[in-house]
């Protein structure tokens, strides 16, 4: 079977995966998505605005985020341990989602099907990893 990731699935895994966990792993690991950055700041109050505009009410982090991405933006992760500046690019995810070994794909795969209950919070910190790194490198 050959898994082939659309622009639309990494949106949904990403999103999955930063309401269910993903993220608060990722902090554990001293990278963050830093709030104060000027990057960050604008994206973030630009998605919320076009949101809003759009007649959206209930809005949640997680829905500016995935806003941000799908304009073609990118949100700022920082590695306090590395002191590096990571870019998070849908694009990119795409990419590194498709350059992952077959087994890989099954697992990542898996935060796509809505009847799946298998998933937990570590695979939702392992696909914001592949996101950003191509890889699992803390875990």
């Amino acid at each position: 079977m050959k898994i082939e990731f659309t622009k639309i699935d990494a949106e949904k895994i990403l999103f999955d995966s930063f309401c269910n966990g993903g993220l608060g792993e990722m902090v554990c690991s001293s990278v963050y998505i830093d709030s104060d950055s000027e990057l960050n700041s604008t994206n973030y109050s630009n998605a919320k605005n076009r949101l809003q505009e759009r007649g959206e009410t209930s809005i949640c982090i997680e829905d500016i985020y995935i806003e941000i991405l799908k304009n073609g933006d990118v949100i700022q992760f920082t590695d306090y341990e590395g002191e590096e500046f990571i870019n998070l690019h849908i694009e990119d995810a795409v990419a590194n989602f498709n350059a992952l070994k077959d087994e890989e794909k099954i697992d990542l795969a898996k935060l796509l099907d809505e009847d799946d209950c298998s998933t937990d919070v570590w695979d939702c910190f392992n696909a914001i990893q592949y996101a950003l790194y191509g890889e699992v490198i803390f875990g």
